[in-house]
């Protein structure tokens, strides 16, 4: 059953993949926020687990998915440089500022 959906899911065109998955993606975030505000998991140690481990999983996906082919892409052309200063610059400026409103 699940791969006859992803066979599916492939034949659709590109716009409407993306208008799935996004529509997908809202109805599990909303569901996540409906569990922590209507339920207990917005309380003391699950919540700050919880926290602790979104800001983990954003701050991988924002290396891995954006800076990482950032740094490949100027490494191959020869101007590595200037990508390193600014990805140095943006990740000390969110420590900065999750120390300061954290």
């Amino acid at each position: 059953m699940i791969s006859g959906w992803f066979e599916h899911f492939a034949g659709l065109t590109p716009p409407l993949q993306a208008l799935v998955a996004g529509i997908g993606t809202l109805a599990l975030t909303a569901a996540g926020a409906a569990l922590v505000t209507a339920g207990r998991l917005g309380r003391g140690a699950t919540l700050d687990a919880m926290l602790g481990f979104a800001s983990g999983v954003m701050l991988a996906a924002s290396f891995w998915s954006l800076l990482q082919p950032a740094i490949e892409i100027a490494a191959a052309e020869g101007r590595a440089d200037l990508v390193t200063i600014p990805a140095i610059g943006g990740f000390g400026l969110m420590m900065v500022l999750d120390v300061a409103l954290g």
